[in-house]
């Protein structure tokens, strides 16, 4: 825990000096009007020519119970970068389990007016620790992490923005992707939401060192190009996208092609989605691929009566894999809010019987403005082919969530129970400042 220290205190250093500037000089707060024109708000400090905000939070999480050895229902569910068997629930295997983790994050962002917009330097700094311990012995995975850098890079510009150094974020465009409905499908669950690109690829890269320039054309449309993964196997990123205020239509098209600085260009992915709305409809298509043969694709669509909303995704991809879900929501009072969601999938089309179907129901009771309760319980089930056979599992987890009004505080605490002797209780507490 005391690794965290540096970085909250480097916080404090600075939000000192800032109170005792401003308090030998009085002149200085006048040059807070540079952080209005250059539309930054929140916690800043400024000069005559930089505006300097700060953001950032402090999370912590501990989770106890009888939970580490999992009942696994499918095998070789393939997801982005990987081949996951993760589809599964949690299993008693007769010994405790806990788990403690913190993370505290910072973010400065000095912004400097232009002849060509605005001028950045961004610096983002992660701290965190955790500690695993399964069957009543500290994991070998438990880890500490002090002061890593996730961010440290330099952009200019307004309708044109070059950006050059450590960016965690690449411009490689994947939007128009995520399931309308309550439980999405298992595959979309694993890729985070969404269709992957890069399973059974090659060797492209992105995110981490870049060189990169994005310009928004006005009326909706931008697009970008630029080199990322320069710290490892170099990629060259691309993207187009429209998205009007209140279009019915956006879409996207984004393209990376990996090893292209020793000019064999031997790998290539591409991501592109459209959504489309109309009135109380709105649907979403994605398709994701590359040179290897490698395809995911996703359709979803939600529909929106009075209280109730309606939604369904289906995806697949070139493993033979196929997913379905769909729910149905509807906010009965100011108060109440129900949720029932299925999801069904199978991981292999070629086997018989070995699909997964997941039923959920959940319902949610604003107690008042800053604290809700939630209830909600579950059915899993396998086919006789199953890498667990026949398995017909019920769970239920109550949970609570406490959000001071205007703090950027939130707490919860979650209790869950299965029909295997599964059990678990998590508990969070997270402060966001900006």
């Amino acid at each position: 825990m005391n690794r965290i220290f540096p970085l909250l205190g480097l916080a404090a250093m600075l939000a000192g000096t800032s109170s005792a500037v401003r308090a030998a000089d009085p002149g200085v707060l006048t040059s807070l009007d540079l952080c209005d024109a250059l539309g930054i708000s929140g916690l800043t400090l400024s000069s005559e020519s930089n505006c300097l905000k700060i953001s950032g939070s402090v999370y912590y999480e501990f989770n106890w119970g009888n939970y580490e050895t999992r009942t696994r229902l499918i095998n070789n569910l393939a997801v982005a970068g990987e081949v996951s068997d993760e589809i599964s629930v949690m299993d008693d295997e007769g010994e405790l389990d806990w788990y403690s983790y913190i993370e505290a994050y910072l973010r400065f962002e000095a912004v400097a007016d232009s002849d060509f917009g605005p001028a950045r330097a961004v610096i983002d700094i992660t701290s965190y620790e955790e500690q695993i311990v399964t069957n009543g012995l500290i994991s070998a995975d438990s880890s500490v992490e002090t002061l890593n850098t996730d961010y440290a890079y330099v952009a200019i510009g307004d309708t044109t923005v070059i950006t050059a150094g450590l960016n965690d974020d690449s411009i490689f465009y994947e939007e128009d992707d995520v399931p309308f409905d309550w439980l999405g499908t298992a595959s979309s669950y694993y890729v985070g939401d969404g269709v992957a690109w890069d399973v059974g690829g090659g060797t492209y890269n992105t995110a981490g060192h870049v060189i990169t320039v994005v310009s928004d054309f006005g009326n909706g449309f931008k697009a970008g190009a630029g080199l990322e993964g320069l710290d490892a196997d170099s990629s060259l990123v691309g993207f187009v996208s429209y998205s009007g205020v209140d279009a019915p239509l956006v879409g996207h098209l984004s393209f990376v092609a990996g090893d292209v600085l020793d000019g064999t260009f031997d790998d290539w992915a591409i991501h592109t989605g459209v959504t489309a709305s109309i009135d109380a409809f709105k649907a979403s298509a994605a398709l994701a691929l590359n040179d290897s043969g490698w395809w995911n694709a996703l359709f979803t669509g939600e529909a929106t009566f009075d209280i109730f909303t309606l939604a369904a995704t289906a995806d697949g991809n070139s493993e033979d894999q196929l997913g379905a879900s769909g729910s149905v929501s509807a906010a009965v009072t100011d108060a109440i809010t129900l949720k029932a969601g299925a999801r069904w999938t199978d991981t292999d089309t070629n086997i018989d019987d070995d699909e997964l179907l997941n039923l959920r129901a959940r319902i949610e009771y604003a107690v008042g403005e800053s604290l809700t309760l939630g209830g909600e319980a579950g059915h899993t089930s396998t086919g006789s082919n199953a890498l667990h056979a026949d398995a017909s599992i019920f769970d239920v987890t109550a949970d609570l969530s406490w959000n001071p009004v205007g703090s950027g505080y939130t707490a919860t605490i979650e209790g869950s129970v299965n029909s295997i002797g599964g059990y678990k209780t998590v508990f969070t507490a997270e402060k966001v400042f900006e």
